[in-house]
């Protein structure tokens, strides 16, 4: 008898000291309009977080109130931070696929441009600029480029396009823009062509190129499509 009661009295202490560590973790205290600092104040005192949970926390809290919302009412920090923790997974998740969607679209880039560089090579062979002249009718600024347009293939081109990039000689990008040619070159031909760029004093950019001697100065040539005299295409198509 004395052994039975003795069991009874160690499980229903086991029971309380359940009851009570599980109320005195700040995991489940409740947030209501009215104790959202108290219970922040409770957290900041308390050990029951990790390091991550305070993140998460912290970064739903943020959340909310930006987005002026009382959606925490009646949830418990636990329930607010598995909510944080999920959102943050999917964050992750899609920008891990962005991210490998990027990769694959650069990889596929490379790939043309490197199959599309046995037919056509484009390069810059001078560098001018031209200043407005209201007199003569020129009421821009231009910065003047002359290109080489080289067709290495047999077959003859009828257009092409891509993108022309000039960097300094440590790589730092200066300047970018798209080109396209529909002149037409003759297989074995090589052409000259004269672009320009208006100039904007006010545009970083331009006055960096401006100032810049074509040898001070990276060049490279990203094909894109090439369509051939013949009515074939390589390269994207769209």
């Amino acid at each position: 008898m004395f052994f039975r009661r003795s069991t009874h009295l160690m499980i229903f202490a086991l029971i309380i000291v359940f009851l009570i560590s599980g109320c005195g973790s700040v995991k489940s205290m409740k947030f209501t309009s009215d104790n959202v600092q108290q219970v922040m104040d409770e957290i900041g005192k308390s050990k029951d977080l990790t390091g991550e949970e305070h993140s998460l926390l912290l970064a739903a809290m943020i959340r909310y109130k930006m987005q002026k919302s009382q959606a925490f009412e009646g949830k418990t920090v636990s329930e607010v931070i598995a909510e944080q923790r999920k959102l943050k997974a999917d964050y992750d998740a899609q920008e891990a696929e962005k991210k490998r969607l990027a990769d694959e679209a650069k990889k596929k880039a490379a790939a043309i441009a490197a199959e599309l560089s046995q037919y056509l090579i484009v390069t810059p062979t001078n560098k001018g600029f031209r200043e407005k002249n209201i007199y003569s009718g020129q009421f821009e600024d231009y910065i003047l480029f002359t290109f080489a347009f080289q067709n290495k293939g047999s077959k003859d081109i009828r257009a092409f396009r891509g993108n022309t990039a000039f960097s300094d000689l440590f790589g730092e990008p200066i300047y970018s823009t798209n080109l396209t040619y529909d002149e037409g070159i003759k297989a074995g031909q090589t052409k000259t062509w004269e672009g320009s760029v208006k100039y904007n004093q006010f545009i970083e950019q331009h006055s960096r190129l401006k100032n810049k001697n074509l040898d001070a100065l990276k060049f490279v040539w990203t094909a894109k499509s090439i369509l051939f005299a013949d009515g074939t295409t390589i390269g994207e198509t769209n």
